[in-house]
C-alpha cells in the first residue's frame, strides 16, 4: 500500500492511499503521476503481507516520470544470476 500527498488542481494538498498488486505497480503509478506533471510528496510504502507492517519512506525526488519497471526487472535478473553463481 502506498500513501502520499500531492497538490490538487485547487492547490490544496490531497492525501491518497493506493493499493497496488505489487511494489513495482505502485512505483509505476507514482511515475505516471509525475509524468503527467503531478508532484507526489510525502510518499510511504507498507507491505501488507509482511509480518511487521512498518511504513517505509520513499524519496519523492526519484519520481521524475522515468519508468521503474524495466530497471527493477533488470536488477532482479542480475541478483538471481549472482545467487545462482554463489550456489
Amino acid at each position: 500500500m502506498f500513501a502520499f500527498t500531492y497538490p490538487s488542481v485547487l492547490f490544496e494538498i490531497e492525501p491518497l492511499l493506493y493499493y497496488a498488486a505489487t511494489f513495482e505497480a505502485g512505483l509505476e503509478m507514482l511515475t505516471h503521476i509525475a509524468r503527467r506533471g503531478g508532484q507526489p510528496r510525502n510518499i510511504y510504502y507498507q507491505d501488507l503481507k509482511a509480518f511487521k507492517q512498518n511504513w517505509v519512506s520513499l524519496p519523492a525526488k526519484v519520481f521524475d516520470g522515468q519508468p521503474f519497471k524495466e530497471p527493477i526487472a533488470r536488477l532482479q535478473r542480475e541478483w538471481e544470476q549472482v545467487l545462482r553463481v554463489v550456489d
